[in-house]
């Protein structure tokens, strides 16, 4: 899996607040995997969350490494 932590500062910051837990639970979780068995969500709902919230930010001008490498692993 690519380091989540690439979607950092800027980024964050525009993510509401269901997209915020989302992050969260994957960072402190280490893997898309053991975030959905904790937050109860499909590994395809949360990779789709992190995309969205990648568009947002490229949608706004806020451009980071992660927007290079859009497939979360």
């Amino acid at each position: 899996m690519k380091q989540i932590d690439r979607i950092t500062g800027e980024v964050y910051k525009i993510a509401n607040g269901k997209q915020r837990k989302v992050i969260d639970a994957v960072r402190s979780e280490g893997s898309v995997e053991r975030a959905s068995l904790k937050l109860n969500l499909t590994q395809v709902f949360i990779r789709q969350y992190m995309r969205n919230v990648l568009a947002t930010a490229s949608s706004r001008g806020i451009h980071t490494h992660a927007e290079h490498k859009r497939s979360i692993d």
